[in-house]
């Protein structure tokens, strides 16, 4: 056991070895989970992925928690390709995962001013932000930041703040009875249009059908 904690945001891929003893804790507006547990009968086949699976981690990946949804699609359709479809999903999501651990070894740590970037766009993802205003506020170039942002991210800061957007957007949708127009608003885009092209291509559903989907 690790004795660690880990703050499982937007986007967050948690790995824990086999048999990993831990302990999970909600807050009030909860979280949409996607387990995957590899067959350890299929060794061969995870070996390359060792490195990965075999030591407990937390880090951030949009590619992956998109492949997420995915599987959650795949299981609703449940038709007689699906089990295939979870098989390939599942796969794609463990070699990005290996590929993601590989490049942030080789990158390092994050700088110490990235943690605060990290602060702000969490606290402040609604606001209309800009990254000249955020590195100003830490004391770095902006096309430093952005560069650094994207390396130890693995996506640009934008696209970042916009799947936060998309993801408390996605609660209210679940936990609230407010409007579409009014979510949108809240939720930092500028016109409804806009935010339903965008959540249609961040979870696969226009946010009507999203809520009638997935409402609490």
């Amino acid at each position: 056991m690790t004795n660690r904690t880990y703050d499982c945001v937007s986007d967050t891929v948690w790995v824990e070895p086999a048999g990993e003893r831990h302990q999970n804790r909600f807050d009030e507006v909860g979280a949409s989970v996607v387990v995957l547990q590899p067959d350890s009968e299929r060794e061969e086949l995870l070996r390359p992925c060792a490195a990965l699976l075999n030591e407990a981690s937390s880090f951030q990946h949009a590619g992956i928690t998109g492949l997420a949804r995915t599987l959650v699609r795949e299981m609703q359709l449940s038709d007689n390709l699906t089990p295939l479809a979870l098989e390939a999903t599942g796969l794609e999501m463990l070699v990005m995962g290996s590929r993601a651990r590989k490049d942030h070894r080789r990158s390092g740590q994050p700088p110490g001013w990235l943690l605060r970037v990290e602060e702000i766009v969490h606290d402040r993802f609604r606001e209309p932000l800009r990254v000249s205003q955020i590195a100003q506020e830490v004391g770095v170039h902006p096309v430093h930041l952005g560069r650094v942002f994207r390396q130890h991210k693995r996506l640009p800061i934008a696209s970042y703040i916009r799947a936060l957007r998309l993801e408390w957007a996605a609660r209210q949708l679940q936990t609230t009875e407010n409007s579409l127009s009014a979510i949108a608003f809240k939720s930092g885009f500028s016109d409804q249009s806009h935010f339903t092209r965008a959540f249609k291509q961040h979870t696969g559903h226009p946010p009507g059908r999203f809520r009638v989907l997935t409402k609490n």
